[in-house]
C-alpha cells in the first residue's frame, strides 16, 4: 500500500530542492566569471580558438596584455545577459525555498530570466564582431568576423516562451486577487 505525500511533505521537498538549486546558481555566478578569467589569462592563445572567432585565420601567439584584457572584457560582457538570467533564477529559487511560490516577485523573476535569455541571443553576433576586432587590432588576424547561428533563434523562442509564462502567471495573480476580493 502506497501513501501519497502530504501537502506539507511536498512543500518541504520543494523548499529543499529550491534551496539546492539556489546554491548551485550561486556557484555558477561565482565560477563563470572566474572561468572566463582563467580561460583568457592562463591560456591566452585559446582566445584565438574561441567559437566566435574559430573560423578566422589567427596567429597562435599570445596577445599583448592590453589586448588580452580587452578580450577578457568582451567575453565577460558577453556572459552578462546569461549572468543576469542566472541571477534572476537564483532569486526565484531562493523565494521558492522561503515558501513564496506564486507571487508578483516570481513573475518579475521570470520576466528577468526571459529578458536575459532574449539579450543572450544578441551576444554572439556582437561579441564575435568585437572579439575579432580585438584580434585584428592586435595584429593576430587580417579579418573581422560576424558569427551568426541558429542558436540565437532558439534563444529568442525560449525567451518568448518564458516571457509568455510570466504573463500568464501575472494574469493568474490578478484573477486570484479578484476572487479573494469577492469572497
Amino acid at each position: 500500500m502506497t501513501f501519497a505525500p502530504t501537502e506539507a511533505a511536498r512543500t518541504a521537498r520543494l523548499r529543499r530542492y529550491s534551496a539546492r538549486i539556489a546554491w548551485l546558481l550561486t556557484g555558477i555566478l561565482i565560477l563563470l566569471p572566474t572561468a572566463i578569467a582563467v580561460y583568457t589569462f592562463a591560456f591566452p592563445t585559446a582566445v584565438m580558438g574561441h567559437p566566435w572567432v574559430a573560423d578566422l585565420e589567427a596567429t597562435r601567439s599570445p596577445l599583448p596584455f592590453g589586448w588580452t584584457l580587452a578580450a577578457f572584457a568582451i567575453l565577460l560582457l558577453g556572459s552578462g545577459p546569461r549572468l543576469f538570467a542566472i541571477w534572476a533564477a537564483r532569486r526565484l529559487f531562493r523565494d521558492y525555498a522561503r515558501g513564496s511560490l506564486f507571487t508578483p516577485a516570481a513573475t518579475v523573476a521570470l520576466r528577468r530570466i526571459a529578458f536575459g535569455i532574449l539579450a543572450s541571443a544578441c551576444v554572439q553576433p556582437i561579441g564575435s564582431t568585437l572579439l575579432s576586432a580585438v584580434l585584428y587590432a592586435a595584429g593576430a588576424t587580417d579579418d573581422v568576423a560576424v558569427s551568426l547561428g541558429t542558436d540565437q533563434l532558439w534563444l529568442v523562442v525560449l525567451g518568448f516562451v518564458i516571457l509568455g509564462i510570466a504573463q500568464v502567471m501575472r494574469e493568474a495573480e490578478a484573477i486570484a486577487e479578484d476572487n479573494a476580493a469577492i469572497i
